[in-house]
């Protein structure tokens, strides 16, 4: 028997992988959770200042900030009220569709953004200090290109979700395409 197998000495290499990084992520987290409270953050506002940064000037919507962070929209709409009211971010509608609110980071948000910033650094420089640089930036490679796989496959099933639409008048999760609304009576789709 192979001895990378599952089963025959233990967890499989892609179990292992992801107990591996869950654990690190957990270690990462707690003690950044405590070294940010020192410059007055907490793990979600810094998220939400890190996106912020990133959308530029124009700013970021709302719900694709909720999206980007993969936090409910209530979650994040009450976030960005105590935020707001701190002086961490500006809110205003969008000047092509007024539906929209844009988040922007504001020059104090900014500020702390950059103490925040040189926080995580430390922090992962400290808890990634014995694994050699030539590996560290290997490593980094392989864990970006899953991440960008399993976000690109994210994406596809929203996509493919909103793509659909549920009929009430059609047996149980029955699907139909969005087109088949439009069609002819005498055209039949099914999917």
């Amino acid at each position: 028997m192979d001895g990378d197998s599952a089963g025959a000495t233990g967890p499989s290499a892609e179990c292992r992988i992801v107990t591996s990084v869950t654990k690190l992520a957990g270690l990462f987290r707690t003690r950044l959770a405590s070294s940010l409270v020192e410059c007055g953050l907490n793990d979600a506002r810094f998220s939400v200042l890190q996106a912020l940064s990133t959308a530029g000037t124009a700013g970021c919507p709302q719900k694709e900030l909720a999206r980007t962070l993969q936090y409910s929209e209530s979650n994040v709409s009450s976030l960005l009220d105590r935020m707001s009211a701190d002086g961490l971010v500006r809110r205003r509608r969008s000047e092509t569709d007024r539906r929209k609110v844009l988040i922007q980071i504001s020059e104090m948000g900014e500020r702390l953004l950059a103490r925040g910033n040189l926080v995580f650094q430390n922090v992962a420089a400290e808890l990634l200090q014995r694994v050699p640089e030539p590996q560290s930036y290997g490593l980094a490679a392989q864990l970006d290109q899953l991440r960008q796989q399993l976000d690109s496959e994210a994406a596809s099933n929203v996509h493919e979700k909103h793509s659909r639409i549920y009929r009430r008048d059609r047996p149980a999760g029955h699907l139909i395409d969005p087109q088949s609304r439009y069609a002819s009576s005498s055209a039949h789709h099914e999917i």
